[in-house]
């Protein structure tokens, strides 16, 4: 039930790094071994030692992999994790291609098996949104995948579920990504912010509140990197 006290995760492992989802959590400690625990009914905690099933498990349960990550990103309801060398991979929910594979026994639907990304691009850091996936190569290049009914991949087109790794339509290079729901954004390196996808609410910031399929400048602010 809902909890307002701050309370410790019930574990005695120490972790490097948290990422959280719409509904799970995940850790790496010191060594890179990945850990997740919470809702797990698509398999987005990448084991199914809860009872043997794929229901929620509230106890830190190592991911079913011998894989070392560097970094854990978490959406609605997937995970991925990127290896040292840039290799990326991903688990859960795959209805929309958000994994980037289809290994779920040919189908796109729910993989609690670590599978990688159907790539040979490395990658210099990754990002989930709600049902899609993002990411940046070393010389900030993007690239996105999963669901692009909004043009949350902004390659350009929308309309339709991507599941392989597909370049974001500009020639712009980004320092970091921030992939919303539906929705997704880029910062450049010199601190200018671009978005593209659904901008019901305005969530692009370009003062308008249309669907953008490709990168749109975001209005009248610079940005300072972190």
């Amino acid at each position: 039930t809902a909890n307002p006290t701050v309370a410790a995760v019930t574990t005695t492992l120490k972790f490097a790094s948290l990422a959280a989802g719409s509904l799970h959590t995940c850790g790496i400690t010191a060594d890179g071994t990945s850990y997740c625990w919470g809702d797990n009914e698509l398999g987005q905690l990448g084991t199914t030692t809860s009872n043997g099933t794929t229901t929620a498990n509230p106890t830190v349960t190592a991911v079913a992999t011998t894989l070392k990550f560097a970094s854990l990103t978490l959406g609605e309801s997937h995970s991925c994790g990127l290896t040292a060398d840039g290799t990326a991979y991903c688990w859960g929910y795959n209805e929309y291609g958000q994994l980037g594979t289809t290994t779920n026994n040919g189908t796109t639907n729910a993989n609690p098996t670590v599978a990688a990304v159907n790539t040979t691009l490395t990658f210099a850091s990754l990002t989930a949104g709600g049902i899609h996936t993002c990411g940046l190569t070393s010389d900030g290049t993007a690239y996105c995948w999963g669901n692009d009914v909004f043009g949350a991949l902004g390659d350009n087109s929308g309309n339709k579920v991507v599941p392989t790794v597909t370049a974001v339509a500009t020639t712009l290079k980004f320092a970091s990504l921030a992939p919303g729901v539906d929705f997704t954004c880029g910062l450049t390196a010199g601190g200018a912010g671009y978005c593209w996808g659904l901008d019901q609410f305005g969530q692009l910031g370009d003062g308008m509140t249309s669907i953008e399929t490709a990168p749109v400048a975001i209005g009248g602010v610079s940005f300072l990197l972190p």
